[in-house]
Formats: C-alpha cells, structure tokens, sequence
C-alpha cells in the first residue's frame, strides 16, 4: 500500500506514505468503528432471526 500511495504521488516516500496512513486512520477510526459495530449488530439480528442450526 504503501509503495502504491507514492506511485500515485500521494506522498512522496514511503515514510511519508505511512505518516499519511496513520493521520487518515486518526481521524476516521471513530466513525470505522461506528460501522464495524453497527454491521456485526446487523449479522447478530440474522442469526438471531434466522433458522436454527
């Protein structure tokens, strides 16, 4: 990934690349979580829902 972001002129090394990963994910992890807790919350309603194994 890291390789691809200074490909693309992201960043310009790959130090940089991560620096910039590490930010993005800094301020996002908040709202990711926020999904990640709301879609396994939607997999429990399925099976709870769903046909008995």
């Amino acid at each position: 990934m890291l390789d691809t972001l200074v490909a693309a002129g992201i960043a310009r090394s790959r130090s940089n690349a991560l620096a910039w990963s590490v930010r993005l994910v800094g301020r996002h992890n908040a709202e990711w979580i926020a999904d990640l807790q709301h879609a396994l919350d939607a997999v429990r309603q399925a099976r709870a829902n769903g046909p008995a194994a």
